[in-house]
């Protein structure tokens, strides 16, 4: 079994701790943040696959044949992320879209689903760069840069350096790192 996620965000929460001595944080209070992940989750085992897509495979035949291939060619942690996609921006019916995302009909899988499962991963990893060098520990504002990581993409980075930017003389990284992205949002 690979490590979880929440795995992962204890063990970024200890080195947060471990780097700021005076700030202790209680994991307790971000228990739901830590339910979503923020990285490239870990390729589970086929048992673990098949319950994880229970709610968004309505198929039986379709989850061991279609699905089962795919799990086969290594895309486990994709199939994750796919599910966890649908589940978040399905309006009618998860099934149907976790469904067409990962259809062969019309190159879905290659080229459309697995960009979009790519550059989640990478607005995960902004996230927690920007959560780890700002020192961020409340829940919103970690959902606030979720957000903005997928809105902005590399930008965000790009404000993350100019707010840390330890030549320039910022007193404030947190407040100008979040001014800098409202005013990005806004133009």
């Amino acid at each position: 079994m690979g490590i979880t996620q929440k795995k992962i965000f204890e063990e970024r929460f200890s080195q947060l701790k471990q780097n700021r001595s005076y700030e202790l944080i209680d994991l307790k209070k971000y228990e739901k943040v830590l339910e979503s992940p923020l990285v490239k989750p870990s390729s589970p085992a086929w048992s673990e696959l098949k319950e994880a897509l229970k709610d968004v495979i309505n198929m039986p035949g379709y989850l061991e044949t279609r699905i089962k291939a795919l799990f086969d060619e290594g895309f486990g942690a994709e199939l994750l992320t796919a599910a966890e996609i649908a589940r978040a921006t399905a309006y009618k019916s998860r099934q149907a879209l976790f469904t067409r995302s990962t259809s062969k009909s019309g190159g879905k899988w290659d080229e459309v689903t697995l960009k979009v499962i790519r550059k989640t991963w990478e607005a995960r990893r902004n996230t927690l760069d920007v959560i780890e060098k700002l020192g961020i520990t409340d829940a919103k504002q970690t959902k606030l840069i979720l957000s903005l990581a997928h809105k902005l993409r590399g930008r965000i980075l790009q404000f993350l350096s100019m707010a840390t930017n330890k030549h320039s003389g910022v007193t404030n990284p947190k407040g100008l790192f979040f001014a800098l992205t409202y005013k990005a949002l806004k133009t």
